[in-house]
């Protein structure tokens, strides 16, 4: 896979949904606002290594605890919960090759 995409892929996206990992501006002009990741950091998944055993990352740009649904390569998918501007191992990446939000916890 070339890229890892921050918010839902096509399929999986909804009206509430679209756009979100993205790291947008702050509404309020200071501080870390909901969905602005620090500066060099993306929100949403990512992978931390270009080599064949890096970790599947996920950084939460948010106030909230959300639920994100995690892309296995073999089985069935998964869905764990994220807290507040965390960033968290979510797999290996030869497991899993991507995840998303799906909701709150």
């Amino acid at each position: 896979m070339a890229g890892l995409a921050a918010a839902a892929p096509a399929g999986n996206a909804s009206a509430a949904t679209a756009g979100r990992g993205v790291a947008v501006e702050s509404a309020t002009g200071g501080g870390i606002g909901v969905l602005e990741a620090p500066v060099g950091k993306q929100c949403g998944a990512y992978r931390d290594s270009p080599m064949d055993y890096a970790h599947l990352r996920y950084w939460h740009c948010g106030p909230t605890q959300i639920r994100i649904e995690v892309d296995k390569r073999k089985g069935p998918n998964y869905t764990t919960c994220v807290g507040p501007w965390q960033d968290v191992f979510v797999d290996y990446y030869i497991f899993a090759d991507n995840a998303w939000y799906v909701g709150l916890c």
